[in-house]
């Protein structure tokens, strides 16, 4: 008895999304309305694109959290200082 796996049966492929030159899909990340930046659902996720831009580019970058869309965005500046 030959063993076969699914995608042998099947006869199709399974097919991968479509990623950008970064790596990302467009379900990865949505569009702020307000800034047009890129959104992220967690900071963890921002934190990882930041990751791979730094290891691919050196660009050095923190994440924050959109106070008009709620999501997580990318900066290349350094905190700001938030004075009442």
């Amino acid at each position: 008895m030959t063993n076969f796996n699914h995608q042998q049966r099947s006869g199709r492929k399974k097919r991968k999304k479509p990623r950008s030159r970064n790596g990302q899909s467009s379900s990865d990340y949505t569009v702020c309305e307000t800034t047009s930046k890129r959104g992220y659902r967690s900071k963890l996720t921002a934190l990882g694109v930041a990751s791979r831009a730094a290891r691919t580019t050196g660009d050095q970058q923190r994440a924050y959290r959109c106070e008009h869309c709620g999501s997580w965005h990318l900066t290349h500046s350094g905190r700001r200082d938030r004075r009442a």
